[in-house]
This record gives structure tokens, sequence and C-alpha cells, in this order.
């Protein structure tokens, strides 16, 4: 069952658009939705929605080098994982620089990426859209080195795209 209450005009000097609220119970939740309606005919998706996955995307991508993942150095193989495991290893051990350098560039990344969400974030909670898009946008792109291992911001630019 979904209950669409009456749409209401909002001008405002860039654009004109309409705000509907919606109830739809079958999702598990009883709050009500907001979502707009753009003279364009896309609903966009619900900012409450977008702001979730960008603050579940910045909690992420600031722990990118604490957390690590899976990464072998050198022709043994060594195994490093995080910046943390680097940086305690002893000072004669092979790759160990190679490690650090490697894990100080995935913490600056990181930052980067993590700045572009927080202005994203910003941009979402006042209202504009199309700049939260831009900087997610930049977050994705910053973010394409580590991909394979990261998928962060991507997912959260490609559902706004979709929309």
């Amino acid at each position: 069952m979904l209950l669409v209450l009456p749409r209401v005009k909002i001008s405002t000097s860039e654009t004109v658009e309409s705000r509907a609220w919606y109830f739809a119970p079958e999702a598990g939740s009883s709050a009500i939705k907001h979502l707009r309606f753009r003279q364009s005919g896309k609903w966009m998706m619900m900012s409450a929605d977008l702001k979730k996955m960008v603050k579940e995307s910045l909690e992420r991508s600031r722990k990118w080098a604490e957390d690590g993942w899976k990464v072998t150095f050198g022709p043994r193989q060594l195994e490093i994982s995080s910046l943390q495991h680097a940086l305690d290893l002893p000072l004669e051990a092979p790759n160990r620089e190679e490690a650090i350098g490697y894990w100080k560039n995935v913490e600056g990344i990181s930052e980067e990426v993590s700045l572009y969400l927080e202005a994203a974030l910003a941009d979402l909670e006042k209202g504009d859209l199309k700049a939260a898009e831009n900087k997610l946008y930049f977050a994705q792109y910053y973010e394409k080195p580590l991909e394979q291992y990261t998928k962060t911001s991507k997912p959260v630019y490609e559902s706004i795209l979709k929309r």
C-alpha cells in the first residue's frame, strides 16, 4: 500500500519543484518519507537514504589504512595488511619501507576521499543534490586506485546517477 499525500509547489529562483510525502508501511517503516519531483519528471532518491549511504561510506573510508586488506610485498610475498602492521615490523624487516609507503599512500587517499564525502554530506544537508553528486564523483575518482579493495564511494555515486 502506498499512500501519497498532496504535492506542494515550491518556487525558488533556480528551479520549480514539487514535494510529495508518502507512507509505505510494506517497506518496514512507519515514517513519512520525503521525495522531490523536479521538472524533468525524475523522482530523486530520498535525501535521508542518500545521507545514510554517504555517512557509512565516510566511516569506512576513514579506516582504510587502519583496517587494511591483504597485500603482499616483495619476492617472498610477505603479507602486510595494515599501516600499523607495517609500522610494527622490525627496522631490518624486508619490504618494511615499501609497505609503509603503500599504507601511507592509502591513508592519504583515504583522507582525500573523506574530505569529498564530508563536502557531499554538507551539500545534501543544504539540499543541493547536484553539488553533492559532483563531490561524490571526485570521491570515487580518487578512490579508483584502491577500488578493488574499498568499493566505498563508487556505489554511492552510481546510485545517485540511477535516480
